[in-house]
């Protein structure tokens, strides 16, 4: 049996640490402008620092882009847009997210956008029962917790795979298939994913450069934002040309 201590440790970070992993100042799940939670459609975007829009200003972010472009007219109350991406985090964070937002906003209006960097990024904990941290991403708040996982910590490509699509198979049965619009990496970066194709309906290609010269700018984030609009189209009866 486990120590008392493994548990304590475990699920008072899964609480409180990975909960708290980006503060109010920076979060982004409010939209300046699209926030009406009575709004007939929701869109949730998760994802990692490409979600997120590291580089850019939210009103450039894809998610800000959608609500733009799915507004009806000039009605801001007929959407509302939820930015839940977060720097450096993998399946295992966007799982834990969509299960939050799947109990907290109304699951009938809503639509999620779940956009995968790649599979080698994985919560775990060392022998000590510390949550593992990439500096790249630690930042004043020192909330990193995720690193890449390579060699024998990520276990042979089967492993790899098998851990990914077990929670991609989760999410498309708990939320259902047709609420998801799946995407990754796509242009100058679909080297760095190794996501099936056959897995997503979306690329998000890179067509430009953020402030940062790392992360896509504001004009992928708007190619971006019209191809999930593109494929929500058919889906969605009242989106209007």
């Amino acid at each position: 049996m486990k120590s008392v201590d493994v548990y304590k440790k475990v699920e008072d970070w899964y609480y409180k640490g990975l909960s708290n992993k980006l503060s109010s100042e920076t979060s982004r799940e409010i939209d300046p402008i699209f926030n009406n939670e009575e709004a007939p459609m929701q869109i949730h975007t998760f994802g990692d620092s490409w979600t997120y829009g590291e580089g850019v200003e939210q009103t450039n972010t894809f998610s800000h882009q959608l609500g733009n472009l799915i507004k009806v007219g000039d009605e801001k109350e007929s959407i509302s847009v939820h930015n839940h991406g977060a720097r450096g985090v993998g399946i295992d964070y966007i799982v834990k997210k969509v299960s939050e937002v799947y109990q907290k906003y109304d699951f009938s209006k809503s639509i999620y956008v779940i956009t995968m960097p790649h599979m080698g990024r994985r919560l775990w904990f060392d022998d000590e029962g510390k949550p593992k941290t990439k500096k790249a991403w630690e930042n004043e708040h020192k909330q990193g917790w995720l690193q890449y996982i390579s060699g024998e910590a990520a276990g042979n490509e089967y492993n790899r795979y098998f851990y990914f699509f077990h929670q991609y198979m989760l999410l498309n049965r708990l939320i259902g298939r047709d609420k998801i619009v799946w995407g990754t990496w796509g242009k100058h970066f679909s080297a760095m994913s190794d996501i099936p194709d056959s897995l997503v309906n979306i690329k998000f290609d890179c067509i430009d450069y953020a402030e940062d010269g790392g992360h896509p700018g504001v004009e992928s984030h708007k190619l971006y934002a019209n191809e999930i609009l593109n494929f929500l189209k058919p889906r969605i009866e009242w989106i209007k040309e």
